[in-house]
């Protein structure tokens, strides 16, 4: 070997070694149930603690039956549940109107909406919209990693984490 080996040897060993040392993943599955009922959908998000600032949380989607599976980083987290992505839409497939009585999705104005409503009781069925079915309103304190209330060790290997929301 020559003198421009074994330091190239030593940047490639520190550089495979810092590589796996990050690639450290626990897998995390379980429940999230609400008032004692499987939550039919939405995000579970692990927030990485006592690490610098940008560092990404690992997602996990809920579902139907309120499981989820996640990898997720080895070490402290906190954790979230979101149902809010899922609001787009109210179960007919109808856009939400706000308290000002304007469409929030860009959708028909309340007066076709009063219209479709009316009609809906009638010959007109509404397409359901599967996604939105699941939306189960929550406390917006779950989807915030301060006020959650839910913390994790995480570790290697497969562990369960049932979340309970009241």
């Amino acid at each position: 070997m020559n003198s421009r080996t074994i330091p190239c040897l030593f940047l490639i060993s520190v550089v495979v070694s810092a590589g796996c040392g990050s690639a450290k993943h626990g897998e995390v599955s379980g429940k999230v149930t609400y008032q004692g009922k499987p939550l039919p959908g939405g995000t579970v998000m692990f927030w990485p603690q006592g690490v610098e600032a940008g560092a990404r949380p690992a997602p996990a989607r809920i579902n139907e039956d309120g499981g989820y599976t996640a990898p997720v980083p080895v070490g402290e987290v906190a954790v979230t549940v979101e149902t809010e992505s899922l609001a787009g839409k109210v179960q007919t497939g109808i856009p939400r109107v706000g308290k000002s009585g304007k469409s929030m999705s860009g959708g028909p104005p309340p007066e076709i909406l009063a219209q479709i409503e009316e009609k809906k009781g009638s010959s007109v069925r509404a397409e359901s919209n599967p996604v939105s079915d699941k939306y189960v309103h929550i406390n917006k304190k779950y989807s915030n990693p301060q006020t959650s209330g839910f913390k994790l060790t995480v570790q290697s290997g497969a562990q369960e984490f049932n979340i309970d929301l009241k």
